[in-house]
């Protein structure tokens, strides 16, 4: 099973932040609303995925905002090394 704007950047992720906070994106998700904004190739499954969600237009902003934060700080902790110790 697939998780949710797997496929989206966290740029991407921003954009449609920005444009939910601006009021240029809301519901109903239509392709072409979201062809403005992202790659073609993942535009369908992003309003799929926009509409399966089925948060407000005022908290779709600061949810995908989230993630994005929450993406970056996962790839910030996946490029740190750690030191491991063992017996002998």
């Amino acid at each position: 099973m697939r998780r949710p704007f797997e496929t989206l950047t966290c740029a991407d992720l921003r954009a449609l932040a920005s444009a939910a906070r601006a009021g240029r994106l809301g519901q109903p998700y239509s392709a072409i609303a979201l062809g403005r904004l992202l790659d073609p190739a993942v535009v369908s499954e992003t309003a799929a995925d926009l509409q399966t969600l089925g948060l407000s237009t005022e908290a779709l902003g600061p949810a995908l905002s989230l993630l994005a934060d929450e993406r970056e700080a996962a790839a910030r902790e996946s490029g740190r090394a750690e030191l491991v110790w063992t017996g002998p």
